[in-house]
């Protein structure tokens, strides 16, 4: 069985100033993204459910299933229940890259990478996911989707801050253990289905929110704070005659740049492999400067 290992207490990475500001993105990629989240009503796939009737034989249910899910994602009902089927096999039998689809509002909107192929090759960089821990699989079908989700941010220490932000306390609200228990105990259905994205969140604040906040299918873009912390680092780095990574051989300097200057004219360039970069860079020059600062107080 999974086991949720302690409580990270830090987590995150931004500025309240950084938080404040959420108007940068070009307003026509902002009102794209809505309104594909007001057509299709749902905010990212989790059509796997349909696993969960197929492994208990409810054929008319998971029928009945598939071609709700189809409507909402505009998919073919043959392609839900396919990959339901394929999740719904033991764990023995089951291949994981079913559950490793990024979809959704999730689904990376380009593939580029500015790390150098040599340093590919030497890392099996393509094969990065063979070292995950795959205990998550021992969940029930239509939940290890979320349980994978859940044991690679644990494994990669997402939640946890920069290196010069670690004497700061820091929270993450989503990422309370007892929350996160409870959610994860609760059937996948109850929380979401086909056109009722955060099903339960509504129905628990039904007396509390609007009506028309209670309508909404539109979903706010979460990645701007992150692109406005992002942005002055990325002017640094474009001014800057070198980087530190493109002399160690672990990126190419031009990649870098051009994708740097996508970021500031709002166009896709696979952002989070970006930040990782970016934040990565400057961990090197602090280092630098610091052992720098050392010798000469030394001498």
């Amino acid at each position: 069985m999974l086991r949720i290992e302690p409580r990270q207490r830090r987590a995150g990475n931004l500025s309240p100033r950084a938080l404040g500001r959420c108007g940068s993105c070009p307003r026509s990629q902002r009102q794209g993204d809505l309104n594909r989240t007001e057509r299709g009503g749902n905010w990212f796939d989790d059509s796997l459910q349909v696993a969960a009737s197929l492994r208990r034989f409810r054929l008319g249910r998971a029928s009945g299933e598939a071609l709700a899910w189809s409507k909402i994602l505009r998919l073919p009902v043959y392609s839900i229940v396919w990959q339901a089927l394929r999740a719904a096999l033991p764990s023995s039998l089951a291949s994981a890259g079913v559950y490793s689809v990024a979809d959704g509002s999730f689904t990376p909107k380009s593939a580029v990478t500015s790390l150098c192929p040599v340093l590919v090759d030497r890392t099996a960089y393509t094969e990065l996911h063979s070292s995950f821990s795959d205990a998550w699989m021992q969940a029930p079908p239509e939940r290890r989707k979320h349980f994978r989700s859940l044991s690679m941010l644990l494994e990669m220490r997402s939640l946890q801050p920069s290196e010069p932000l670690q004497h700061f306390e820091y929270t993450h609200p989503f990422a309370h253990r007892p929350l996160v228990e409870f959610l994860m105990a609760v059937p996948p259905d109850v929380l979401c289905r086909p056109g009722e994205p955060r099903r339960l969140m509504r129905s628990a604040l039904s007396d509390l929110w609007p009506a028309k906040l209670q309508a909404r299918r539109s979903k706010g873009l979460f990645n701007v704070p992150w692109q406005e912390a992002l942005k002055p680092m990325a002017q640094v780095l474009l001014a800057a005659e070198h980087l530190y990574l493109a002399e160690h051989g672990f990126v190419d300097r031009s990649s870098v740049l051009s994708r740097l200057e996508r970021l500031f004219a709002g166009l896709e360039c696979n952002e989070s492999q970006l930040r990782q970069i970016v934040l990565f860079e400057f961990w090197l020059r602090n280092r630098t400067t610091m052992s720098h600062q050392q010798k000469l107080q030394a001498a």
